[in-house]
């Protein structure tokens, strides 16, 4: 089997605890409007995710209670709720199937004609791509991602047609996914608080791939990739950059807002698109969605002449300009992985600032222990760097994983460049105060993380 537990178009009451994170709200959205009576809990205060789901029809409740269970069929955790806190503890106790996010949503995507984007990076901003695309060619897709864009119109939509959603490899129920198509961005190392080595890492992408119905879209650009999906069944449509693309992105010209590039498909050149977003890496995630779109069967001409107006935007916090004061730019950008990080460098660059100031809040101590030594480097090109506390995510300290650590990556990088110029905060609002009396006229000001 390679989803878990009974179907799940039959309905009930779900109760969903750690409601009000951006998967978890999508899922719960997307269950109401299949019938199922959805309530849902969470410990953060009121946001606007919490207003959504109550305008959705989804009540919730603040914190976390046994007492929440009654009259509940199932409940539905996220990876990081432990299984010892109570309101989890009292549903086992009293046999109520308890799942992960990722378990529901790969069932729901197994049942019907679903969409799986998956990959390191670039999967929410690929995979809001190929749910617009979907729609500007006139079907009227499911979808159900960790970020939106105004015109997708929000985390979740209950359309009739292909289920598009963000297929997540944090937690291993990337495995259960049974899609009649998967698109891979590339596999990059990661999250090794949940996979014992790399190899444990590549054997989940394989084996949704391997239960992958109709088709595979996979960056060729990305070796690792590549190498996972060769021998799987299903028919492979490699996307990128690369000579040995079937779909090919040519004569590439990036700019502040927008890039434009040619489109060769299976040696046929179709013309130039241009985007409404920049960077080189958006180039490659709408490939993707226009992949995806061709093994649903969809003309190429209707595809791309479609792929410039679907991708106009990018989700939130996706190099989001969230203000711009007194000749300042303020970006935030929810990288947090030397590969991505370096992307957003690289976009904020094409701005041409008169100086760039990044801040950066690490995520996870695993995460800054394990790839430490490799973020310097991706922040070539700022002026000034300044470092926050680590963002734990549930996780304990971990030797070696401390932003101090972190700090002393960057003071011993190769070339010594980067003494004087990287800085460390013992909190947001001391990073503030700094910023408010350094920042000038004509900066750009990348928050990250």
């Amino acid at each position: 089997m390679c989803v878990v537990g009974e179907r799940w178009d039959s309905c009930g009451h779900v109760h969903m605890a750690g409601v009000c994170g951006a998967g978890m709200a999508g899922l719960a959205f997307l269950l109401t409007r299949q019938g199922w009576r959805v309530s849902g809990c969470d410990a953060v205060p009121d946001n606007a995710l919490r207003r959504w789901l109550e305008r959705s029809g989804v009540p919730v409740a603040h914190g976390h209670d046994p007492a929440h269970l009654e009259g509940v069929d199932r409940l539905v955790v996220t990876s990081a709720l432990d299984r010892a806190e109570p309101e989890v503890a009292a549903a086992l106790a009293r046999g109520v199937p308890v799942l992960r996010r990722g378990e529901v949503l790969a069932a729901l995507v197994s049942q019907r004609r679903g969409v799986a984007v998956c990959g390191t990076h670039g999967k929410t901003t690929t995979a809001c791509f190929t749910a617009r695309l979907f729609q500007e060619m006139g079907d009227d897709p499911g979808w159900c991602i960790g970020g939106a864009t105004r015109r997708l119109g929000g985390l979740a939509g209950g359309g009739a047609g292909l289920l598009v959603v963000e297929a997540d490899e944090s937690d291993g129920t990337l495995a259960l996914y049974c899609p009649a198509l998967t698109v891979l961005t590339n596999i990059d190392s990661d999250h090794m608080e949940h996979f014992q080595d790399e190899r444990a890492l590549s054997a989940c992408f394989r084996k949704a791939l391997s239960q992958t119905r109709e088709g595979l879209a996979v960056c060729r650009d990305d070796a690792r990739a590549w190498s996972v999906a060769e021998g799987v069944d299903a028919p492979v449509l490699g996307y990128g950059f690369s000579e040995g693309a079937e779909l090919r992105a040519c004569e590439v010209e990036a700019g502040a807002d927008s890039v434009a590039f040619s489109v060769l498909y299976r040696g046929i050149a179709l013309g130039r698109v241009k985007l409404g977003v920049s960077g080189r890496h958006n180039v490659l995630n709408a490939l993707g969605a226009a992949a995806a779109a061709l093994l649903a069967g969809h003309a190429p001409e209707r595809v791309f002449g479609a792929l410039g107006e679907a991708c106009r935007e990018l989700p939130g916090r996706r190099f989001e300009c969230i203000a711009s004061a007194g000749g300042i730019s303020f970006v935030a950008d929810y990288a947090h992985h030397p590969a991505e990080l370096k992307a957003a460098v690289a976009m904020a660059l094409d701005r041409k600032p008169a100086r760039l100031v990044a801040v950066f809040q690490p995520h996870r101590y695993t995460r800054t222990k394990l790839l430490g030594a490799a973020f310097p480097a991706a922040f070539a090109g700022a002026d000034e760097v300044l470092l926050l506390p680590v963002y734990a995510a549930s996780e304990r300290p971990l030797e070696g994983g401390d932003v101090c650590d972190l700090y002393r990556h960057f003071v011993a990088a190769p070339g010594g460049g980067w003494h004087g110029r990287v800085k460390l905060a013992r909190s947001v609002a001391e990073c503030w105060q700094y910023l408010r009396q350094s920042l000038r006229a004509g900066d750009l000001a990348l928050i990250a993380g």
